[in-house]
């Protein structure tokens, strides 16, 4: 039995500190054929602390190989995809700084994917606001899709089609067949590790939801929403709307209007009870239609030939 080899991704987008916290939990768990790569998105603050501080971690783990990437990523899509670029192992393992890799975690990726039949696995992720996938039950499909979905707080084992780009692992191959994550997907673009995996699911590839590969994560105060001013609300509505938009223009387009229209009435709502501003409908209408082009349009390849 021949174990896979893994490279474990981290898009950096936080403070120096949160970055060297995640990959502290990882070396740990690593291999002697595994690897760590960071990947800075630009616009972090600190870059050259971040830097500093990930060269002092090298150093103080000399056997351990640990890549620095800046300059490449402007977006969580971008960013997975240089981790894969810059990626020699069988697999690819995805988290974003601020999680802490739970104890386990990497031997729980490893031997999953000793099952040949399995291209991609999901983690759990604990914190407390990180419950059943919202829209359906835990083991139940997604309001609207077909998504086979989980609760991430699950003990376990489950198969499922979507998986957080916060925990989650794919084989190299399955990546470069694929062709990566949709750059489409630019800084402000949530929901790119949605479209993959439904792009994977569609593809009849499996992911298999697996407990113990746990990652802890900071939640959101519970009054995060309610602290956005009016403004800001709308914002991040329309960033979601044109997401979803993308998503299901391509891989869902006989719901794509039931979407669109229920993502309207939210937002009339919403305005009548002056939770957003007067203007949200028509903001987010045309997001909607920019979403829409955005999906009809194939993912451009990421990477040339696969090992």
């Amino acid at each position: 039995m021949v174990l896979p080899t893994i490279t474990v991704g981290v898009v950096a987008g936080g403070s120096p500190g949160s970055v060297e916290r995640t990959v502290g939990t990882v070396l740990g768990q690593l291999g002697e054929e595994d690897r760590v790569i960071v990947v800075l998105l630009e616009g972090i603050d600190a870059p050259s602390e971040v830097a500093m501080r990930i060269s002092e971690v090298r150093s103080a783990y000399r056997d351990m190989a640990i890549g620095l990437v800046a300059g490449e990523a402007t977006s969580f899509a971008e960013a997975r995809n240089s981790i894969v670029k810059h990626s020699e192992s069988d697999v690819v393992a995805f988290m974003d700084d601020g999680g802490l890799a739970m104890e386990g975690w990497l031997k729980s990726i490893r031997e999953a994917f000793i099952d040949q039949e399995i291209t991609a696995v999901a983690g759990a992720i604990e914190s407390p606001d990180n419950v059943v996938e919202p829209g359906a039950p835990s083991g139940g499909k997604l309001r609207w899709t077909g998504h086979i979905v989980t609760d991430y707080s699950s003990t376990i084992p489950s198969q499922t089609s979507l998986a957080s780009g916060r925990n989650c692992a794919v084989r190299f191959k399955s990546m470069v067949e694929m062709g990566g994550f949709d750059e489409t997907f630019t800084a402000g673009w949530p929901y790119e590790d949605v479209e993959f995996f439904t792009r994977l699911a569609k593809a009849g590839r499996r992911t298999y939801f697996i407990p113990d590969a746990r990652i802890a994560t900071q939640p959101l105060p519970d009054s995060y929403s309610d602290i956005l001013s009016g403004e800001d609300q709308l914002d991040l509505r329309c960033r979601q709307s044109r997401s979803m938009a993308a998503i299901f223009a391509r891989h869902e387009a006989w719901a794509l209007l039931l979407m669109m229209v229920s993502h309207l009435l939210a937002a009339v709502v919403d305005v009548f009870a002056s939770r957003l501003p007067t203007n949200a409908p028509l903001r987010i209408a045309g997001e909607l239609i920019v979403g829409v082009r955005a999906g009809v349009r194939p993912v451009a390849r990421q990477f040339g030939e696969k090992r």
